[in-house]
């Protein structure tokens, strides 16, 4: 709550990405379910964080594993089946990221 306070760029941050993404620049906090098959299972966090970015410019902000919420773990971290990786991503590359996890964004 002092980040609203003391730092104003925060609340505009975190208003900004809560309301709809309705353009092509704005962001949107997704979830996509690792299934059989993807090519993330058995890397580590840090691999797909930056894999993501640099293909998909988005942005790894956390992961479901085993029914724990790792938010930007510091720790190597080797996703598996049914995990859940949180990210940040544009409109752009909403559609791109449905097709390399050939599912819809959400939980299933």
């Amino acid at each position: 709550m002092a980040s609203y306070i003391f730092e104003p760029e925060v609340t505009i941050l975190t208003e900004d990405i809560m309301s709809s993404d309705t353009g092509k620049y704005d962001f949107d906090i997704m979830e996509f379910k690792i299934i059989e098959g993807n090519d993330y299972i058995g890397k580590d966090y840090n691999w797909i964080f930056y894999d993501l970015q640099q293909k998909y410019h988005c942005v790894l902000l956390g992961v479901f594993h085993r029914g724990v919420l790792f938010k930007n773990p510091a720790h190597e971290l080797i996703i598996e089946n049914g995990d859940y990786l949180l990210l940040i991503a544009n409109v752009d590359s909403k559609e791109k990221l449905k097709s390399i996890f050939q599912i819809e964004q959400g939980s299933f």
